[in-house]
């Protein structure tokens, strides 16, 4: 065998294989800090992002409390003024109104919790409504006739003398800053007839 087969030559200006130098302690130290701390960053954001998802969530499926009940308060406005008068007289000859102006019901806006309502909290004017909650709740709902209106203070529409709405005011998460809910109606030539569209302001707060 000859010799040069036992002895490969080396290359000039290359060194030769062997294992790779570890890094020094210090530095191991500190890209594993580095790691840790970036993970943990990460986490936190997905934390936070999570947080707020789920309580953006929270506040949209507790706001359709107010939608469904502003739209059963003011179904009752319009069958209420189209019923028949309890005196038996003939529907073309009744003279049809809508209800008056109701008390706010609780008389504030409830503040991160819900309100109980009690018997005497739907007086006379929401008597005539037809319409009571008797479930907690976590809105205060009024219902007017002929204004002053809610929505107009917050940018909205004003239905005008002859129109009706009802609203949701709410501060689900307590800080003081409160949404509004309203559906508005008018009576004209045909009858009471309702926007479709709602006003919302500041639904999530």
């Amino acid at each position: 065998m000859p010799e040069e087969w036992l002895h490969p030559p080396v290359l000039l200006g290359v060194p030769p294989l062997g294992p790779e130098t570890p890094a020094p302690p210090h530095q191991s130290r500190a890209s594993c800090l580095a790691a840790i701390g970036l993970v943990v960053a990460i986490v936190g954001v997905l934390g936070a992002l999570a947080i707020y998802a789920l309580s953006t969530c929270g506040c949209a499926a507790r706001s359709s409390e107010a939608k469904n009940t502003i739209g059963a308060i003011s179904r009752c406005a319009i069958a209420k003024y189209n019923a028949n008068p309890d005196s038996g007289e003939v529907r073309a000859l009744a003279i049809h109104e809508l209800c008056s102006t109701t008390t706010a019901v609780p008389t504030f806006v409830p503040r991160g919790t819900k309100y109980l309502p009690k018997e005497a909290d739907w007086g006379q004017d929401w008597h005539c409504l037809r319409f009571q909650i008797t479930d907690p709740f976590r809105y205060q709902y009024r219902y007017i006739a002929a204004g002053p209106f809610r929505a107009p203070e917050r940018g909205g529409p004003n239905p005008g003398n002859a129109g009706f709405e009802a609203s949701a005011e709410g501060d689900l998460n307590g800080d003081g800053v409160t949404s509004l809910f309203t559906v508005q109606g008018i009576v004209d030539a045909k009858g009471p007839r309702l926007d479709k569209q709602l006003f919302i302001s500041k639904e999530l707060e």
